[in-house]
């Protein structure tokens, strides 16, 4: 089976701090490997 890529689209509350938005980025970062088939992951810039 070909690779397939996923999108997500994020928007976080007023009030939601840098720190929090990263905390999050990273824990999803933080899953390849221990996921299977998931390969990569992309932060926005």
């Amino acid at each position: 089976m070909p690779p397939v890529k996923h999108y997500g689209c994020f928007q976080f509350k007023d009030g939601t701090t840098d720190s929090l938005i990263a905390e999050c980025f990273a824990a999803m970062e933080g899953m390849v490997g221990k996921i299977p088939g998931l390969l990569d992951f992309n932060m926005p810039v």
